[in-house]
């Protein structure tokens, strides 16, 4: 699972990315719900390792189930518009 993956999960769950001061690969997240933040390696297009993922989830406070199916009304949706659109 690549970075733009997870941010799009943390998103949905109602978690928000810091402003970025400066350069670097990683970004913070802050879960405002349960007050608590972590730092999320920002590989570009390279898949970040499981456990990696899943310290994130647990350091921001977030159930594993609702991570992973975090996400996927849009995916099935526009998958779904993309059938409708081809028609009969």
């Amino acid at each position: 699972m690549t970075y733009r993956e997870v941010a799009r999960k943390l998103k949905s769950l109602g978690c928000v990315e810091s402003p970025r001061t400066g350069g670097g690969s990683h970004r913070k997240w802050k879960n405002p719900s349960a007050g608590r933040a972590s730092i999320v390696p920002d590989w570009g297009g390279n898949d970040l390792k499981l456990g990696t993922i899943r310290g994130v989830v647990r350091q921001l406070a977030l159930d594993w189930d609702s991570f992973q199916s975090a996400g996927l009304g849009w995916a099935l949706s526009s998958a779904s518009y993309a059938w409708s659109a081809l028609g009969p």
